[in-house]
């Protein structure tokens, strides 16, 4: 009788280590760690850039080389949604303390949004409602960036900040003479230079080859002077 009591005991250990086992393997995962990392974004958001966002969702995620929480957040004033990371920090059992903020991708999904609704009047007006616009940031060694989190918030701003690190793509969906192109796409290049935006380079792509043009891209646009200077590069 003795002896089984003993082994009860036994079983009874081991299920209560594994389950320790189980829950510091799944800390991470737990709600109020979630929710912390989501208090630390929150608070990273305000006070960097002086808004409170709008939670969406979030979670935990690990893989060989980093393990972090991933939570998306939208600016309600300014409709643009963007993520933030969060690094897990220290564990103390099943809690996790220390977290703090890697990452946001504010100040780019800002740039990507308003940039495009920018630039979209002239570029529909030269080729019509159909045409797309795409806007993405590109790594540029080059360029020594500061922002300061005292200044507020707008296009000029964060375009000022990106200068010479991001790319403009039109795509159009059929083309005209390659003369005819030249004007249209310099219409861009001047509204650019007279906002005293300057992108890394501005392509523009046409979805159907119809053997004259098919891409071409534009790089230095202070440079471009003319209708015949994007000609030339087109050639």
């Amino acid at each position: 009788m003795l002896k089984r009591i003993f082994q009860i005991r036994e079983v009874k250990i081991v299920v209560v280590i594994f389950v320790c086992l189980v829950a510091y393997i799944r800390t991470p995962y737990f709600s109020w760690n979630v929710k912390s990392a989501r208090i630390e974004a929150e608070n990273h958001i305000e006070q960097q850039y002086k808004f409170k966002p709008k939670y969406i969702s979030g979670g935990y995620s690990s893989s060989l080389d980093a393990s972090h929480y991933l939570l998306d957040f939208v600016d309600e004033k300014n409709d643009v949604r963007f993520e933030v990371e969060v690094k897990g920090g220290q564990r103390f059992f099943i809690k996790q303390v220390k977290q703090y903020v890697e990452t946001d991708t504010y100040l780019e999904e800002f740039l990507i949004k308003k940039m495009r609704e920018e630039i979209s009047p002239i570029v529909k007006k030269e080729w019509g409602k159909g045409t797309k616009i795409s806007v993405n940031t590109v790594l540029n060694a080059d360029v020594d960036r500061t922002w300061d989190f005292n200044q507020q918030i707008n296009i000029k701003k964060v375009e000022s900040y990106y200068k010479e690190s991001y790319a403009i793509n039109i795509n159009v969906k059929k083309g005209s003479k390659k003369q005819e192109e030249a004007e249209k796409a310099f219409e861009v290049i001047k509204y650019l230079k007279e906002k005293n935006y300057l992108p890394l380079h501005v392509d523009i792509n046409y979805e159907v080859d119809d053997g004259k043009i098919k891409h071409f891209s534009m790089k230095d646009i202070d440079q471009i002077n003319s209708a015949n200077d994007i000609l030339a590069l087109m050639n």
